[in-house]
């Protein structure tokens, strides 16, 4: 990307903004110059906080009580065994964190991307180039 701040003057509304994926994506679109709004269903404090950190990148953010999709479980890495497991079927060799969800959604919103329309983007470390994924491995 052309600037550290390619997002300046754009709005956001990040649902979920709380806590993960939702998270990461607020402070990513915050650090580079959205201003957003941290939707939550609950935990005003932790969306305070996202406020608060997106405001200290110097962006402005504001919360937002609504109601939203209930977080997803994470029992597919729920013990060590299915850790391994999961593990196995990534050729990057890690499990995805929140913020490389959020760098996706940097360069979605950006002009860097213009011209990318009609696609899917997977943010999956290779994941689904395994036929196993399909089946659970």
């Amino acid at each position: 990307m052309t600037s550290t701040r390619p997002l300046q003057g754009q709005k956001a509304i990040v649902t979920g903004a709380n806590s993960g994926i939702g998270r990461a994506v607020a402070i990513a679109l915050g650090g580079a110059g959205a201003d957003v709004v941290v939707n939550h269903r609950d935990g005003e404090d932790a969306a305070m906080d996202v406020v608060r950190t997106i405001a200290q990148a110097g962006s402005r953010a504001l919360a937002h009580r609504a109601r939203s999709a209930r977080p997803s479980s994470r029992s597919a890495w729920s013990t060590p065994e299915a850790y391994a497991a999961l593990l196995r079927l990534v050729p990057y060799k890690r499990i995805g964190e929140p913020e490389d969800i959020g760098r996706a959604a940097i360069f979605l919103a950006s002009d860097e991307s213009d011209y990318i329309t009609g696609t899917s983007m997977y943010v999956d470390g290779g994941m689904t180039l395994y036929p196993e994924f399909a089946s659970g491995g």
